[in-house]
């Protein structure tokens, strides 16, 4: 007998844990997110070496359509930078340096894209969960590259505009998850970045401040560009924020 009273009352006790976790991700609530990675790849090396820096900045609002699953909308920033850096000439005298160039060949590139979303979320505790997330977004982008000079025993620097383009990105993203909360409705989260496929569409070269001689040698048609990627590499996860409303 007391040994069924202990299989009732753990029943009873699992049934009211569960219903509490569920409570949590509830059909007919709002959820709203919010996260940022940055990543630098570079490596410079007595003034020679690249840099190479992504980040990316994500808001998702979203509402409970079932029970652990959100459907939303969202906007996304990315930003990606590299540069080349290269001693181009010096000057001596007497073997005393009066002079020392490096040139630098930098390309940024900005996407701004809104995007729709679909998130699933299994609560593993009152506060413990782990989600999959599926994005697809759609956005415009802008390019910019140009070239630099500084000659560090001097202390001259010089930049060159070189020419600058827009264009068009789109892609899809699946994305594992693991959250907590820290409070009923507030909790962090890490997402692992997982699948990724992207396509740019860029016009290459579409303006210059050079003469209109050379400005034609830098036009060339619209080239597209697609990435497929599944990368679990822990420098490309987004730390994020999420509400529960």
């Amino acid at each position: 007998m007391f040994k069924m009273k202990k299989i009732v009352l753990f029943f009873f006790l699992f049934l009211v844990f569960q219903q509490q976790v569920l409570c949590q991700y509830s059909k007919g609530k709002f959820y709203i997110e919010a996260n940022y990675n940055y990543v630098n790849n570079g490596k410079m090396v007595d003034n020679e070496g690249t840099k190479e820096i992504t980040s990316t900045f994500s808001s998702n609002a979203g509402y409970f359509v079932l029970t652990n699953l959100v459907l939303g909308i969202g906007l996304n920033y990315h930003y990606w930078f590299n540069s080349q850096t290269d001693l181009g000439m010096t000057g001596s005298l007497n073997g005393v340096y009066f002079s020392k160039v490096y040139i630098t060949n930098s390309d940024m590139i900005k996407g701004y894209s809104p995007s729709v979303f679909v998130k699933y979320i299994y609560p593993v505790t009152h506060r413990l969960g782990v989600s999959i997330m599926a994005k697809s977004f759609v956005g415009k982008l802008t390019e910019l590259a140009y070239e630099s000079d500084k000659d560090v025993i001097q202390d001259i620097s010089h930049n060159y505009f070189a020419w600058s383009s827009a264009g068009n990105y789109k892609g899809l993203a699946f994305s594992p998850e693991i959250r907590y909360l820290i409070k009923e409705q507030v909790g962090l989260q890490l997402n692992f970045n997982g699948l990724n496929v992207v396509s740019m569409s860029m016009p290459a070269n579409v303006s210059t401040n050079y003469t209109s001689m050379y400005q034609n040698s830098f036009l060339s048609p619209t080239e597209t560009n697609k990435t497929t990627a599944i990368n679990f590499a822990p420098k490309y996860w987004n730390l994020g924020i999420f509400l529960l409303l």
